[in-house]
């Protein structure tokens, strides 16, 4: 039977791998849009006219939202694999060897900070 540490890291690792899709997604819709920005552009259309067609600033919006979305999951899943390694007795240094970053970064995440 699982640990509710061990359940806790293959939920967020989950929901990490949905969020990861979706910010891919907004790559990629990102990157349509500025290739009918550039189009628009060599066609003479005007600056004003082109990020009024293309809702710039909506597209923006949602692809900032989802790349925060990415982050926020990533340092879920931080979290829980560092709650995972306590319970089995790992020390934050050795945690921190293992991902090869500062121990403070590891107490700061282990903390939620």
């Amino acid at each position: 039977m699982p640990t509710p540490e061990r359940i806790a890291v293959l939920e967020s690792t989950e929901a990490m791998l949905e969020t990861a899709r979706a910010a891919r997604q907004a790559i990629s819709d990102a990157e349509d849009g500025y290739r009918r920005f550039q189009s628009l552009i060599e066609r003479g259309v005007s600056l004003e006219e082109a990020f009024s067609l293309l809702e710039v600033s909506d597209h923006r919006r949602r692809f900032n939202d989802r790349l925060e979305a990415l982050d926020r999951a990533r340092m879920s899943v931080r979290q829980r694999v560092i709650a995972l390694g306590v319970s089995e007795g790992e020390s934050l240094g050795k945690m921190a060897r293992m991902w090869g970053v500062s121990r403070q970064l590891v107490t700061r995440m282990a903390k939620g900070t």
